[in-house]
C-alpha cells in the first residue's frame, strides 16, 4: 500500500556539500538545499533571489607610457624643457613668473597625431601663490583650437609640490599631435617648477583590477579602482579623477593596503609603497612615494662605509698625583681597579688596556688624553667599531675623586635602510595607535616595523622613550613572511602558516613586545578579511576554507573555526572578500567571496540565530573583485565579453534592479533607453516600469520603440536555479522506503514574487501562474502587485529515487520563497 510521506524545507542553511548527502544525522540537512545559484538564504527561512546590479561605469585597461620619441618639447615661459623627460628627479623646469592670461609652461608637438588617455604632471608648484583651479593639461589638433582634458588646483614651495594624472574618463582617449600645461586666473604665481612629465596610452585587456574603498568622512566616500599602472577615483559610481601607481599586473593579485583620513597606502614587496592623497576636492589626488624617514639600519652582507664609531669621554675630578685609583662599568662588565700614571698619556694606556680586558670589548680601542684629567675612549678595532654602544659609567676607589662619563658621539652600525630600492618594500600595513606600522619587508620578512608615535612617517629607533620608532622580529614556530596586520581586539600578524597576536594593549619602545602564536592556519595572502559579528572571516592558505577568527576568553587564546565545512565545493580559490552588514529589513551580514572563476559566493550570517548558509551567484560575467562602503553599497568589478570585446565594468548591487549590468532610465512618458556603444548587438532583458516586456536587441547605442513608462530597465538575465535535499531511503521512524518516489503534491509559501518556475520529479518545467482574475487594475502587471502567499500544485507524474524539486527562473523578476512543503509517494 503507498504511503504519504510529508518533507518541509526552509533552506535558511543554504547549499549543502554533495559529500553530507546521506546525512539526514546533521541538523541542518532539511534547511539546506542540494543546489543554490544566483539565491541569497534567509534568516528568518527560505530564500529570495539575487538583486540585480546596476552598470556604473567601464574600468580601464593597463595604461603604461606612451613616451616622447620624435616629439618636440619647448618651454615658452623659460626654462630647459630637456630636463621633464631626463629620468633624473633632480633635474626640474623652472619658468619665469607667470603672468596674466594664459601662460604656457611646457609645449608638446609628438611629430604626429597620437592616441592617449592621460598625461601627468609631476613635481609641479608655484613659487609665491597657491590657487584652485587654475593648471590645465589640453590638446589640439591643429595648435590652434585647445581644448582641456582637465584642470587642478597648484600649491606654493617645493614642500608642497603636487603630482597629477590629467586624464579622460574610462573607455576615452583623446588622439590630437599637441600638448600644452598651461596657468590661468592672473599673475602673481611667481615661477612654476615642474619636475618631469609623461604621455599615457590605454593598453589591450587583461582582467586585473583591485577596488578598494576609501572612506573620508561621511558624504565623501570613494570606490578607488586600481588596474595595472593606473588608479580610477569614482564618487557615488561616477567617475572624478585618476592617478599614477607603479602597480603590476602581477602585483595586484598579492596587494595589501590601508587608508587613514585623506591618506591611502598600497603595499607589496617589490613596489615602492606608494602614498595616494585626496587634497581638498573630489577631483584632487596626489601621488607620490611614502616618505618613510629616519629608517633602522640593518647590515645586508654589503660592503658599507657609513658606520660611526662610538666616543665617550671621561673626566676625572679631585685625581691629583700617582697612583690614585677609579674602575669603569661597560655595559654591565666592571674592569679592574686603573691606576692614574705618571702623566695623562700613561693614565689612558691604563684605561685602554683595563677595557680591553674586558669580555665585551675587543683590542683596538683608542683612548686619547685631552688635557685635565679628560680622555676620550674612540671604539675602534673589531667589532667595537661602527655600533652603539651604553655609556659607561666610573666610579672613584679615592675618598673624594669622582668619575662622570658622558656620550660625544653615539655609535652607529654600518648598513643600509631596511627597505630601499634594493633591499625591497612592506607586504603589508596598518595605521595603529597613532602611528605606522609595517610588517613582512622583503628582506626582513618577518619583521614589524613602528613608527614614532604621532609620526607616521618617522621611524627613528634612536628615540629611546615608549613613542620611539621600533624594528623588531616576530617570534614563534611556523612564522614566515608576514602578509597581513590587523587591528581589532587585539593586534593580529598573519602569515600564510599561522596567526600571531600581540597580548598588550599597546607597542611600547620600553617593552618587549609580546606576540602569541594562536595555533591557526594562516591565510591565503592578497584576499582582504572581513569582520561579522565578533568574528574575523579570512580564506586559510590553499584557498579551500573559510575560516571565522574569534577570541575565546576562557582559553585567552583565538580560534579558527571552519565554517565553509559544510559548503566547502562552493570555494574556488577565492580572489577576494568583502561584507556588507544588515541594511533595511534583511537583518543578517552578508559576506561576499568572490571565486578565481568569476563566481561569488554569498554567505548569510545571523550568529544569534546559529545560522550560516551558503550559495553561489554566476551570471553572464566573471566576477574579479569586490568592495563596499559604509553606506553598505556593494560594488563589483565584472569582466564581460560583449562585441566580441573583453572589458572590465563597475557594477553595484542594487535592491531596485532584477537584471545584471543593468541600465537604467527615468523620466515622463519615455520609450528608449541610452546603452553604451559596447553592448551593441547584445540581447538584454526589458522591464518598462514594473512590467516585463521581453528581450530587445541593442543596437546603435540604445534600445528603442518601447511602451510609454516612467522607468525602464535593461539588463542580462540573472536567473535563480534551486533544487531541495533528496529525501532520504529511511524516513525518521527508519522504516525503509521504496526505491522510487513521486513528489504528487507541492506547496510554495511565496512572498512578494513576481514569476517563479517549478520542475518536480525531473519532469517538464511548468512556470507557476501567480495572477488571478479580479485582483489587478486595467494597465497592472504582476510586477506591481507581487504575490504573497501559498501557491498549491498537484497531480505531478514520474517517479524518481529521490522526489526533488527544482525552483527556478524563466526570465529575471522577484522571488523569495519562504518554505516549501511537499508530499512524497512512496
Amino acid at each position: 500500500m503507498a504511503r504519504i510521506l510529508e518533507v518541509q524545507s526552509t533552506f535558511s542553511s543554504g547549499e549543502a556539500d554533495p559529500k553530507l548527502i546521506e546525512r539526514r544525522d546533521v541538523e541542518f540537512y532539511y534547511s539546506a538545499v542540494e543546489r543554490g545559484r544566483n539565491v541569497v538564504a534567509l534568516p528568518q527561512g527560505g530564500f529570495s533571489n539575487v538583486s540585480g546590479t546596476v552598470s556604473e561605469s567601464l574600468l580601464r585597461n593597463p595604461v603604461a607610457s606612451l613616451g616622447f620619441a620624435g616629439a618636440t618639447i619647448t618651454a615658452p615661459n623659460g626654462g630647459t624643457a630637456a630636463n621633464l623627460t631626463d629620468g633624473d628627479p633632480a633635474t626640474v623646469l623652472v619658468t619665469a613668473a607667470a603672468g596674466a592670461g594664459t601662460v604656457v609652461a611646457v609645449h608638446v608637438d609628438l611629430g604626429a597625431a597620437k592616441t592617449f588617455c592621460a598625461f601627468d604632471v609631476i613635481g609641479i608648484f608655484a613659487q609665491l601663490l597657491a590657487r584652485d583651479q587654475c593648471l590645465a593639461v589640453q590638446w589640439s589638433v591643429d595648435n590652434a583650437a585647445w581644448n582641456t582634458i582637465q584642470t587642478m588646483d597648484i600649491d606654493k614651495t617645493a614642500d608642497n609640490k603636487r603630482s597629477r594624472r590629467f586624464a579622460v574618463g574610462p573607455g576615452l582617449s583623446v588622439t590630437a599631435r599637441y600638448l600644452r600645461v598651461v596657468t590661468t586666473g592672473g599673475a602673481g604665481l611667481g615661477t612654476i617648477t615642474i619636475t618631469s612629465i609623461a604621455l599615457l596610452q590605454e593598453g589591450a585587456y587583461d582582467g586585473a583590477v583591485r577596488l578598494a574603498n576609501f572612506n573620508f568622512r561621511q558624504g565623501q566616500e570613494y570606490t578607488l579602482a586600481l588596474t595595472p599602472g593606473h588608479g580610477d577615483v569614482f564618487f557615488n559610481g561616477v567617475w572624478q579623477a585618476s592617478f599614477s601607481t607603479d602597480i603590476s599586473t602581477a602585483q595586484l593579485a598579492a596587494l595589501d593596503w590601508t587608508q587613514k583620513l585623506d591618506s591611502f597606502l598600497a603595499f607589496h614587496e617589490d613596489l615602492v609603497t606608494p602614498l595616494i592623497k585626496r587634497q581638498g576636492r573630489n577631483t584632487e589626488w596626489n601621488f607620490a612615494p611614502y616618505p618613510f624617514k629616519n629608517l633602522p639600519i640593518e647590515d645586508f652582507g654589503g660592503v658599507y662605509t657609513n658606520g660611526i664609531n662610538a666616543v665617550q669621554r671621561i673626566q676625572l675630578y679631585s685625581f691629583g698625583g700617582v697612583g690614585k685609583f677609579f674602575d669603569l662599568i661597560l655595559e654591565g662588565q666592571s674592569t679592574a681597579s686603573i691606576a692614574t700614571g705618571v702623566d695623562n698619556i700613561a693614565t689612558a694606556a691604563n684605561i685602554k688596556a683595563a677595557l680591553e680586558a674586558l669580555p665585551n670589548v675587543e683590542p683596538g680601542l683608542t683612548v686619547t688624553s685631552l688635557g685635565g684629567n679628560s680622555y676620550d675612549v674612540t671604539f675602534t678595532g673589531g667589532d667595537n667599531a661602527g655600533r652603539p654602544w651604553l655609556v659607561m659609567s666610573g666610579t672613584s676607589l679615592e675618598d673624594g675623586g669622582n668619575v662622570v662619563v658622558r656620550e660625544i658621539t653615539k655609535g652607529v652600525k654600518p648598513g643600509e635602510p631596511v627597505i630601499s630600492a634594493a633591499q625591497g618594500w612592506p607586504r603589508t600595513g596598518i595605521f595603529y595607535q597613532q602611528s605606522l606600522l609595517v610588517a613582512g619587508l622583503k628582506a626582513l620578512p618577518r619583521h614589524i616595523m613602528k613608527s614614532v608615535t604621532g609620526s607616521p612617517d618617522d621611524f627613528n629607533p634612536d628615540i629611546v622613550t615608549a613613542n620611539g620608532g621600533m624594528l623588531f622580529e616576530l617570534d614563534g614556530g611556523t612564522a614566515n613572511e608576514i602578509t597581513k596586520l590587523h587591528s581589532g581586539i587585539a593586534l593580529l600578524a598573519l602569515t600564510r602558516d599561522a596567526i600571531y597576536y600581540l597580548d598588550a594593549d599597546a607597542l611600547s619602545k620600553t617593552v618587549v613586545p609580546n606576540f602569541k602564536p594562536t595555533e591557526q592556519p594562516g591565510m591565503k595572502r592578497g584576499v582582504p578579511l572581513a569582520s561579522i559579528e565578533g568574528g574575523l572571516e579570512y580564506v586559510e592558505n590553499g584557498g579551500n576554507i573559510l575560516r571565522e577568527l574569534k577570541f575565546s576568553e576562557l582559553q585567552r587564546n583565538f580560534a579558527a573555526q571552519n565554517v565553509s565545512v559544510l559548503s566547502s565545493q562552493l570555494l574556488r580559490d577565492p580572489v577576494d572578500q568583502t561584507h556588507r552588514r544588515a541594511i533595511q529589513n534583511q537583518e543578517n551580514d552578508l559576506l561576499y567571496v568572490v571565486n578565481s572563476d568569476g563566481t561569488m559566493i554569498q554567505m548569510t550570517a545571523l550568529r544569534s540565530e546559529n545560522i550560516t548558509g551558503f550559495t553561489l551567484r554566476e551570471g553572464t560575467g566573471q566576477i574579479v573583485a569586490a568592495s563596499t562602503d559604509s553606506e553598505q553599497n556593494v560594488r563589483l568589478a565584472v569582466s564581460r565579453t560583449t562585441n566580441g570585446a573583453s572589458r572590465l565594468w563597475l557594477e553595484r548591487i542594487d535592491t531596485a534592479c532584477v537584471t545584471d549590468a543593468a541600465q537604467v532610465a527615468t523620466g515622463v512618458d519615455i520609450t528608449s533607453i541610452a546603452v553604451p556603444a559596447a553592448f551593441n548587438g547584445e540581447i538584454l532583458h526589458v522591464f518598462c516600469d514594473k512590467a516585463y516586456v521581453g528581450t530587445r536587441t541593442v543596437a546603435a547605442g540604445a534600445i528603442s520603440g518601447l511602451p510609454a513608462c516612467a522607468r525602464i530597465e535593461a539588463g542580462y538575465a540573472v536567473l535563480p536555479d534551486v533544487v531541495d535535499m533528496p529525501v532520504l531511503k529511511d524516513e525518521e521512524a527508519q522504516r525503509p522506503l521504496a526505491r522510487q518516489k513521486r513528489c504528487s503534491t507541492l506547496h510554495l509559501s511565496l512572498f512578494e514574487t513576481d514569476h517563479i518556475a517549478v520542475q518536480v520529479n525531473s519532469g517538464p518545467i511548468y512556470e507557476v501562474p501567480l495572477m488571478q482574475l479580479g485582483e489587478f487594475e486595467v494597465g497592472e502587471s504582476i510586477g506591481d502587485r507581487p504575490f504573497t502567499g501559498t501557491v498549491h500544485l498537484e497531480g505531478f507524474l514520474g517517479f524518481t529515487e529521490t522526489a526533488q524539486v527544482r525552483i527556478l527562473g524563466l526570465r529575471p523578476g522577484r522571488m523569495t520563497v519562504r518554505q516549501i512543503r511537499k508530499e512524497v509517494r512512496v
